[in-house]
């Protein structure tokens, strides 16, 4: 039990140095993090609750609201902070990185599950 607890934490150290280097200077502040900020300001500040989520590039079609929801209770948090975005997005992809390597040990043992995180954890495009 001590070991995984371990392991884990070892991950998570290696995972969040990827997501959260120098994140103040990475973070960008674009249309889709304006959506989601002008959002949580119509569900926190004006009251305006949706049933209709982000629209999609497909045109016409929309995601369900409930992206627009978590954010907005993360904006809550975040004290309506623009890096809301960029923290709760890296901190997503930290537990992924971590859960691949669980999943990938559970599926082909340990040694396919650190190849696989560590193939994710120094890919530019994951």
């Amino acid at each position: 039990m001590k070991k995984y607890l371990l392991l884990i934490l070892f991950l998570l150290i290696l995972a969040s140095i990827k997501y959260f280097y120098k994140f103040d200077q990475r973070e960008t502040f674009e249309y889709d993090q304006e959506y989601l900020a002008q959002q949580a300001k119509l569900i926190l500040v004006d009251k305006k609750l949706t049933l209709i989520g982000a629209p999609t590039s497909n045109g016409g079609m929309f995601i369900g609201p409930f992206y627009n929801y978590f954010m907005a209770s993360a904006f809550w948090l975040g004290k309506m902070s623009p890096y809301t975005i960029g923290f709760v997005n890296n901190s997503w992809a930290v537990i992924t990185l971590v859960m691949i390597f669980f999943v990938a040990k559970k599926l082909n043992g340990v040694l396919a599950a650190a190849f696989s995180f560590f193939l994710a954890l120094l890919s530019f495009q994951f």
